[in-house]
């Protein structure tokens, strides 16, 4: 967003957004607007704006772009719930920024993506990570 500043606050615990500067009403001169984020006011602004973006004409790609470097989340924590929507398998994935992101998966596609993660997970690849979750 141009003109628009984020940077972590100097005591760590939150983010410091900063609008270019606005006419204010009652001041002498346009003024920048600072606000101080903590994660909870993040976390409810990141999913407001995602229901919002949901209903912009403009859709997110439906094909991935793999042409440049991807950034990926090194061993998420996952759950699999089968039971929440009938004939769906719910899987939920951690970002560490977004939080648990759940994708309703029929189970056609569940069955695809497992058979094709067990394919790849019989090809030799590096040491395992030690999970911290």
């Amino acid at each position: 967003m141009p003109g628009v500043k984020f940077e972590l606050a100097d005591h760590g615990w939150a983010v410091k957004m900063t609008l270019p500067a606005a006419v204010v009403p009652g001041a002498a001169a346009p003024a920048a607007i600072k606000v101080e984020l903590d994660a909870e006011a993040i976390d409810a602004l990141l999913r407001d704006l995602g229901r919002l973006r949901q209903q912009l004409p403009v859709e997110q790609p439906r094909e991935l772009d793999t042409s440049g470097l991807m950034y990926g989340v090194l061993d998420p924590a996952w759950r699999l719930n089968r039971e929440v929507m009938a004939g769906y398998a719910i899987l939920s994935l951690r970002h560490p920024g977004f939080g648990w992101l759940s994708f309703a998966l029929p189970h056609l596609w569940a069955n695809t993506i497992g058979r094709m993660l067990v394919a790849q997970g019989q090809e030799p690849g590096p040491a395992v990570p030690e999970r911290k979750n």
